[in-house]
């Protein structure tokens, strides 16, 4: 979201007004209907720029920009999130031919380019190798099997810089794939759907764990009750 001061606002108003009593007055035409520009896409609510996308690459795997906006998958890619669903991808390298089905997202390489992320479902999550140097307990691989959640913070290593990072760790529960989010970037709020929290359900959530809310009210306006607990899957609380 971003916040624009009055001031600003007013400026822009007073040069649009003179630029506009500047220009020539344009003839409507016979319907009496003024022509208008076509809206363009408001980039700063992006963390990749759809122009620096090489839709072109995109046709090696059998996608365009189409496929993906017919999806509904190309807003969320571009706020830096994966498709919401899975897609088919397929592609020949002469002496080899892939098809599978993933998730993408995009992504920034080394040198700042736009690549695309290819996240390819497996049978069932790996926990039987460390991530990140991270070696699985019973208990995780109970938590991260049975809700998709390890329900702790853990600190994982940066291979490439080599810091520790403390993060939670989730199951993204369409590919299997684990997923790591620095525990740092969790916003707890003051109230769910309805339900204010006290200090230590704030807490409880910050850790990982899960919290049981009872009487929150769904978008319909119906009553329930769920566990609340961070999904690094989804960046957010679920």
């Amino acid at each position: 979201y971003r916040v624009t001061p009055e001031t600003v606002k007013q400026e822009a108003k007073k040069e649009q007004q003179e630029t506009q009593t500047q220009q020539p007055q344009q003839p409507a035409k016979e319907t009496g209907a003024t022509a208008q520009a076509p809206q363009q896409p408001d980039k700063s609510k992006y963390v990749i720029d759809p122009d620096k996308v090489d839709w072109e690459a995109l046709k090696n795997f059998g996608l365009s920009k189409e496929q993906l906006e017919k999806a509904k998958a190309l807003e969320p890619m571009l706020r830096g999130y994966k498709s919401p669903g899975a897609f088919t991808i397929a592609g020949n390298y002469n002496s080899a031919i892939m098809k599978l089905d993933a998730r993408l997202s995009f992504r920034h390489d080394k040198d700042g380019n736009v690549v695309l992320a290819i996240h390819g479902i497996r049978q069932k999550p790996e926990l039987e190798r460390p991530f990140f140097g991270h070696e699985f307990s019973k208990e995780d691989k109970a938590n991260l099997l049975e809700t998709g959640n390890m329900g702790r913070i853990v600190n994982l290593k940066n291979y490439i810089t080599g810091e520790m990072i403390p993060s939670f760790v989730s199951v993204d529960k369409v590919t299997n794939e684990l997923v790591s989010m620095r525990a740092s970037s969790v916003q707890i709020p003051d109230e769910i759907k309805g339900v204010k929290l006290n200090k230590e359900q704030q807490q409880a959530l910050r850790e990982g764990k899960g919290v049981f809310l009872e009487n929150m009210i769904s978008n319909r306006k119906n009553p329930f009750s769920a566990t609340v607990q961070v999904n690094a899957d989804k960046k957010s609380l679920e």
